[in-house]
């Protein structure tokens, strides 16, 4: 276990992306249990997984929203390469991994714990979204760079970015 922020819990209101023009909301928050994992719970539910899937799930939003920024001719430099990268950039854009969840809610997954996929990416307009085996969560560009933000921060490593 790294140097993890004991029992860190943040929450946000995030936008529903794909609903925006509704002003649909719902809830985020990120914190540490007691044992060290990351529990992230959007709306109705959530799950928890290890310090490492979440830092590199942190640092996947950041080279999502990276490239969203440049593609809007900003001057920024993209985050560094992720060594060990739990999360693998498909073709397509965006990055996906099976990984291990335990306390999954049953609106997200079938089964509560074990290996599920997991995958995020960009959407039109400069959203993003993250899509779990049964429901699918949309939110803006500042919600992606917070999400990020907070999962490094659950984890006891600095931000992707110097600005936020």
């Amino acid at each position: 276990m790294s140097d993890a922020v004991e029992f860190l819990e943040v929450y946000r209101d995030f936008i529903c992306w794909r609903s925006r023009e509704f002003a649909d909301f719902y809830g985020c928050v990120v914190s540490q249990t007691p044992d060290g994992y990351v529990k992230l719970v959007f709306d109705v539910g959530g799950f928890e997984v290890s310090q490492e899937t979440a830092s590199d799930l942190g640092l996947c939003l950041a080279e999502e929203v990276a490239t969203s920024y440049l593609a809007d001719g900003f001057d920024i430099y993209p985050p560094p390469p992720r060594e060990e990268a739990v999360f693998k950039r498909g073709a397509w854009g965006g990055v996906t991994s099976n990984v291990s969840v335990r306390n999954g809610s049953h609106e997200f997954f079938s089964s509560g714990s074990g290996e599920t996929l997991i995958r995020v990416n960009g959407i039109k307009e400069r959203g993003f979204e993250i899509v779990f085996e049964h429901m699918c969560f949309s939110f803006s560009r500042e919600d992606a760079l917070w999400l990020s933000e907070k999962l490094l921060a659950v984890c006891g490593r600095a931000p992707a970015f110097p600005f936020g």
